[in-house]
């Protein structure tokens, strides 16, 4: 009996863990198509029983987050690959998409991992931003609209799982706005680097740092 290719499949993503982030987007969608595959055939070689598919439950919370500050439901693909679909509000407006993230380097109670997700937001018309008052009390104010659209988003992150059915997480991403900037100042603002600096907190597509509360629902 031919050995199973999954000892292969599951160090080439240890490898490739310190590459660009356009190889590891590259990654995440080989493993996404084809762990599946991989696990399967691995049961029938092996007679071991059917892989269980868990459900989980995931509360998300900080800035620049895929489904904004909201729930997402995840679902098993294989022992690696877990598939999210998720809403939420922020600063950017509603978002709602879905995700998918890909286990790394795992241990007992720890497991780094790696995700990629898109997303819509809906934007806000009118937000009005300013930044903190000076020596002079005095302190830069905007009004700026966030334009509606899609934007993908690249994560890597740490979970850490005390009990078998709840697990904290933690992330931190960057993400890439399709279309024009999504960011317009009104009023014919001409903001300096400190407010540029704080709206870009504000930005669909801003940094992401975020903590995550994970509850499995089904074992």
């Amino acid at each position: 009996m031919k050995k199973s290719p999954d000892a292969a499949q599951a160090a080439r993503p240890r490898r490739q863990a310190g590459r660009r982030w356009v190889s590891l987007l590259g990654l995440l969608l080989t493993g996404l198509l084809n762990w599946p595959c991989h696990a399967q055939t691995d049961a029938v070689a092996t007679r071991a029983p059917a892989f269980a598919r868990p459900l989980t439950l995931t509360l998300t919370g900080g800035i620049g987050t895929p489904y904004g500050n909201g729930l997402d439901v995840g679902y098993r693909l294989s022992r690696r690959v877990e598939a999210t679909a998720g809403g939420g509000y922020d600063w950017s407006g509603f978002k709602a998409g879905v995700g998918a993230r890909v286990d790394l380097l795992t241990e007992h109670k720890a497991t780094t991992f790696a995700g990629i997700n898109l997303a819509y937001s809906g934007g806000r018309d009118a937000l009005t931003v300013h930044t903190e008052a000076d020596r002079a009390g005095r302190r830069e104010t905007a009004r700026i609209r966030l334009r509606s659209g899609a934007v993908a988003r690249l994560r890597v992150g740490l979970r850490w799982q005390p009990t078998p059915r709840l697990a904290l997480l933690t992330v931190m991403g960057k993400g890439l706005a399709f279309g024009p900037n999504p960011v317009q100042y009104l009023d014919g603002a001409a903001p300096s680097e400190d407010l540029r600096a704080l709206v870009n907190t504000r930005r669909p597509d801003s940094i992401e740092l975020s903590l995550a509360v994970a509850v499995r629902l089904r074992p």
